[in-house]
């Protein structure tokens, strides 16, 4: 992870077709699955597995926890950077 202005800069390493590893806050490594939860994702993040992955069990609709927010940004902004 590394600071850019205000901004976090989190390390990706993709691991599989839909998996990815992200280094968070303090050094932290997570796993990100986009395939899990039905394509809504999954992460093993604190906030994930305390929070969001019990509303996902309920059937509410909840935004997915920053990291894999973070992995999907880095994918479109790929996508749409092509060269």
């Amino acid at each position: 992870m590394m600071w850019c202005g205000r901004y976090i800069i989190m390390k990706i390493r993709h691991l599989s077709d839909k998996k990815y590893t992200i280094t968070g806050e303090k050094g932290l490594v997570y796993l990100v699955d986009l395939e899990a939860n039905g394509g809504k994702g999954s992460c093993t993040c604190p906030d994930f597995k305390f929070n969001i992955k019990n509303k996902y069990k309920k059937g509410l609709h909840v935004p997915p926890c920053k990291h894999i927010l973070y992995v999907l940004g880095y994918l479109v902004w790929n996508k749409l950077n092509k060269n």
